[in-house]
Order: C-alpha cells, then sequence, then structure tokens
C-alpha cells in the first residue's frame, strides 16, 4: 500500500513537471527522494498496518512474520515527534484485537512505540506478550508501576531508558537477560528482585538508579555488564552469588554508599575502573582466582584501607589505587610481576610497602604523592625497573629494606641509592603486624 502510494505520488510529480517544463534541481530532489523512500526505505508513509480501539485507547499495530499476531507500534514515524501524546493515566494493551473481520493476538511491543509518552501511569500487558522492543517506553516519565506478565522472555535495549517515576518493578521468572540501559536512570527505583532466571545483567541495565539501596544477585548471574550498575549513589548493601565470574567496567564506578565489599571466588575477571569513586568503600576482599587487578579498579576510592589480596596476583593496572588516601600499608604478593603507572600515586598516608620479589616493573607516578612512605621491604634479589616520577613526593628519609645479596645492586642503582639501603634480614615483628591490620594475603 505504501510503495503504491509513493509511486502514485512520483508520478503526479513526473507529470507536472513535464507541464511545466520544469528540470530544475529542486524537482529532481524532490524526485529523489521519493525513489530512495521506495528502494531503500521500503515504507515511510505509515508507521503501522492498522489500528483498533478499545476502551477509548486507540493503538496502532503491525503484523508479525507469521502474520497470525501483531505487535503495537507507533503512529508517527521515527522522529517525527513523541508517540501517543494523548494517552494519559492507565496503558492498557489488549490481548486480541480485530482488523477485517479476523482476530489477531497482541504478542508484541514494537520498538519506540510508546518512546516519550509521558502521560502514562500504569501499564497492564496481556499474557500474550512475549517480548518488549528497545526504547519501547523510554522516558514515559510518569510511569510509576510495572507488572511484566510470566509471559516475558525479551525485553529490548532502553525499553525502560529514564521512566524516573517508575518505583515498583517485577522481573518475571521467563527473563534470562536484563538487557543494556533497560532500567537506566529509573531513579525512583529503591529495590530490584531479580529472578533465578536472569544470567546476564547487560551494559548500563540500572546505571543512574541513584535511590536503589539494595541489590541481591540470585545464584544464576554470572555475567555484570559494563556500566551495569554506574553511578546507584545510594547502594548501600550488594550481595554477589558463587556464580559470577565477570564484572564488567565501570560497573559500580560511582556506587558512593557502597561500604563493604566481598566478591566471590567465582569472579575471575573485574573490568577497568570498576569501583572508581566508591569514596565510602572501606574494605574489599578480592577473589582467590583473580590474575588481575585492572586499570583504576579502585581509583578514588578515598575511605578503603582494608583490602584482601590473593596470592594469583600477576598485575596491578594503571591507578588502580590512585587516590586511596586512607590507605596507611599495602603487601604486595610474590606473584605480581608489573606494577602499573600512577597505581598508588595520590595514597598519601601510605606509610609501609611491601614489594613481592618478582615485582621487575614499577610504572610511572606508582608512587607520586606518596608524602608519609616510612619503610618499603624489597622482596626480591634486583632491583625492579623505575620509571620517571615513581618517587616524586617520597619523602628522601624513607628506608629501602633489601635482602643481603642485593644490597650492592641496590646500592649502585641510580634511582634506588637516593634512599637508605639497608639490609633487611627479618622484617620487623611490630612492622608486620602493622601491615596485616591494613593489607592481607590469603
Amino acid at each position: 500500500m505504501c510503495i503504491f502510494a509513493v509511486t502514485l505520488d512520483l508520478r503526479e510529480m513526473a507529470k507536472n513537471a513535464m507541464k511545466t517544463g520544469l528540470n530544475n534541481m529542486k524537482m529532481m530532489r524532490k524526485i529523489l527522494l521519493f525513489l530512495l523512500c521506495v528502494a531503500g526505505m521500503g515504507c515511510a508513509a505509515h508507521a503501522y498496518d492498522f489500528s483498533f480501539t478499545k476502551n477509548g485507547q486507540t493503538l496502532y499495530y503491525n503484523f508479525l512474520k507469521d502474520k497470525n499476531s501483531v505487535e503495537v507500534t507507533y503512529e508517527n514515524l521515527a522522529g517525527q515527534g513523541q508517540n501517543y501524546q494523548d494517552i494519559t493515566g492507565t496503558l492498557t494493551i489488549p490481548e486480541q484485537v480485530e482488523w477485517r473481520g479476523n482476530t489477531y493476538n497482541v504478542t508484541g511491543v514494537g520498538d519506540e512505540a510508546f518512546n516519550g509518552c509521558r502521560g502514562i501511569t500504569i501499564l497492564s500487558l496481556p499474557q500474550t506478550v512475549t517480548s518488549i522492543g528497545s526504547n519501547a517506553f523510554r522516558e514515559c516519565r510518569g510511569l510509576s508501576s510495572l507488572i511484566l506478565p510470566t509471559t516475558v522472555t525479551y525485553i529490548g535495549d532502553a525499553a525502560f531508558w529514564s521512566c524516573i517515576s517508575l518505583s515498583i518493578v517485577n522481573i518475571p521468572h521467563s527473563l534470562n537477560t536484563i538487557s543494556a540501559g533497560t532500567f537506566a536512570y529509573c531513579k525512583a527505583l529503591t529495590t530490584i528482585l531479580i529472578p533465578r532466571s536472569v544470567t546476564t545483567i547487560e551494559n548500563h541495565a540500572f546505571r543512574g538508579c541513584i535511590n536503589l539501596t539494595t541489590l541481591i544477585l540470585p545464584a544464576s548471574v554470572t555475567t555484570i555488564g559494563n556500566h551495569a550498575f554506574e553511578d546507584c549513589s545510594s547502594l548501600s548493601t550488594l550481595i554477589l552469588p558463587s556464580t559470577v565470574t565477570t564484572i564488567g567496567s565501570h560497573a559500580f564506578r560511582g556506587c558512593t554508599s557502597l561500604v563493604n565489599l566481598v566478591l566471590p571466588n567465582s569472579i575471575t575477571t573485574i573490568g577497568d575502573f570498576a569501583f572508581r569513586g566508591c569514596d565510602k568503600l572501606t574494605a574489599v576482599t578480592l577473589p582467590d582466582a583473580l590474575t588481575a587487578i585492572n586499570d583504576g579498579t579502585f581509583v578514588h576510592c578515598r575511605s578503603l584501607s582494608a583490602i584482601a589480596i590473593p596470592s594469583t596476583l600477576s598485575t596491578i593496572g594503571q591507578e588502580a589505587f590512585e587516590g586511596c588516601s586512607s590507605l596507611t600499608s599495602f603487601v604486595i604478593p610474590d606473584s605480581v610481576t608489573n606494577i602499573g603507572w600512577s597505581a598508588f600515586n595520590g595514597c598519601k598516608n601510605l606509610a609501609i610497602l611491601v614489594v613481592g620479589e618478582h615485582v621487575e616493573n614499577i610504572g610511572y607516578d606508582a608512587l607520586q604523592g606518596c608524602s608519609h612512605l616510612e619503610y618499603v621491604f624489597m622482596r626480591g634479589a634486583n632491583p625492579p625497573k623505575v620509571d620517571q616520577n615513581v618517587f616524586k613526593d617520597v619523602p628522601p628519609s624513607v628506608t629501602i629494606h633489601v635482602p643481603a645479596t642485593a644490597y650492592n645492586d641496590f646500592r649502585n642503582n641510580t634511582t634506588w641509592s637516593r634512599f637508605n639501603i639497608e639490609k633487611k634480614g627479618p622484617v620487623p615483628q611490630p612492622v608486620i603486624d602493622k601491615a596485616k591490620e591494613r593489607t592481607r594475603i590469603r
């Protein structure tokens, strides 16, 4: 129907051009746009196949591939205004609709269908609905309650993005994945119950839910995506199950109310900047299987004073603990080979640092600003390579304790010889006790 209508318009336009002798660029441009519509877009005159009115609400529908069911769509073309601006209060999507004497089940809500429909306050979906498309209810800012039917198996990206009044949500057990941005910036959400069917929480899923206080993930979730809970600034209770293996980059960045964090041993990967800016976080227990603290993982966690480091660790990444000004001591396990640049930059209260025997390189600015550093205990037989500004602002009075066999190498090293080098011998027990108060290796 749409292509036929466009063809008629095109034919009429060509006739007019011939009658008036017009052969200018303006007319040709219009014809070209119509040709693009037919060839590339298929249809640009209508966004729906038919409409149906029930209980005074007119909704628009498209046929699905099976031709036996339909999904709700929008009246306007994408980008041509907000959808269904006349709907206020409760939106009830019918279970069945009729068209030309036939009855069709409503099984989906299409992409963008109610995007920006700010008058909806309550959404009622029938048990026939199995899918909700991307951006389907995005920025429905009046929507306060959401009860999803148990038939829903798919919710598209950003489906409820920025529904800022949404405070009640049930997620059905039929859902396996919480898609990217599904509930991002739903600022009224305080708690969320995630069912055992869910295995993956994708990128940005709950980002910016600033009033979310408690998060208990079920023993089915394996993956937490990038930025998944970023800026959930009220989140104070976080319980992760032993099924989680991956925490994405920036996943809990800016969760400024998080205090204690116990990460299960199932976790093998924590992405860059995962806990950046969690400035109330005081204690962290890292999983035994972790091999790397990646770039910026705990940057600007200003209250962090206790962290349990696994003996499997091989890398401390760039800016890993930058700005952790409450750290007073830190024990780097023997398994670590590289300390990234700015790893401890700005840890101004760090007084005791124990460096494992296999550390080969200490990156740029790694200890810059550690102005209260008193003791560095080197376990290795060889001086690690030190990049520029590693010891900038470190007091010259710091004492470097080294193994007796490595004493001459440290004394003859241009960088290390600037400090007081002492043959280590046994580390004084009071120093060990003080370090263990703050940092523990399991």
